[in-house]
């Protein structure tokens, strides 16, 4: 690398910075996706392929206080390993496609439960960003989730509602039971552990694996589907 390539560098990597909202939010989608891995039918490690840090649009957080400016993006799994066989198998080598289609695609691969298995992690893994964000800001889920910073967020939630086999009539049912989900997962002290690790890392963009270490001595052996939530979680 020459010394113009170096600096340039080293610019970016100073731009790559986060304020602590959005990390806690972006760091709540990623110890999600790592507790719905083995639900989903991929190792622990295979939940997250990484986070990238970058700049977006600014948005008042949900406290109205502070406006953020830097954005975070969470990959990992775009569905469970079954229905991703089945999409291989049905489209093999197809190109790029909008997220509506890859959805309305999606609706007509495996069974009705594999599909509902898939999308009700899914559902999870979207709405945990607006869970820590409001355990660390104080606002209450719906505060978080219904503001113009998730915006991306609701529009996830109404495709893996529909993946999991909500109608768009059954919406505001899917959302309350999700978010009665979080909020006690987001009680649970190993979780919220596992996302404070995450989110102090996130210097900048972290792979799936470093991701899966920082959380990995918090959650390792949990999942969906066994985490011990609390009867009485914090009110949020």
């Amino acid at each position: 690398m020459n010394r113009t390539a170096r600096r340039a560098a080293q610019a970016q990597a100073r731009r790559k910075t986060i304020d602590r909202i959005t990390a806690v939010h972006e760091a709540g989608h990623a110890v999600a996706r790592l507790l719905a891995a083995e639900d989903m039918g991929y190792l622990f490690e295979m939940g997250v392929d990484s986070i990238q840090i970058g700049t977006g649009p600014s948005w008042r957080s949900a406290d109205g206080r502070i406006v953020l400016n830097s954005a975070a993006i969470c990959y990992g799994p775009a569905v469970s390993k079954v229905l991703a066989a089945a999409y291989t198998q049905a489209y093999p080598g197809d190109g790029s496609i909008s997220a509506d289609e890859f959805n309305a695609r999606l609706l007509t691969l495996g069974t009705a439960e594999q599909r509902a298995i898939s999308g009700q992690a899914k559902m999870i893994v979207t709405a945990m960003g607006a869970a820590a964000e409001a355990r660390l800001t104080g606002a209450t889920w719906e505060e978080v989730f219904l503001s113009d910073a998730c915006i991306g967020d609701r529009t996830d939630f109404r495709r893996d509602a529909r993946l999991a086999g909500f109608g768009d009539n059954d919406l505001a049912v899917a959302v309350a039971r999700v978010r009665s989900t979080v909020i006690k997962l987001i009680a649970v002290p190993e979780v919220w552990s596992a996302i404070g690790a995450v989110a102090s890392a996130m210097k900048g963009d972290l792979s799936g694996r470093q991701v899966a270490l920082l959380a990995a001595p918090h959650i390792r052996g949990m999942r969906l589907s066994n985490v011990p939530v609390s009867a009485h979680p914090r009110r949020q």
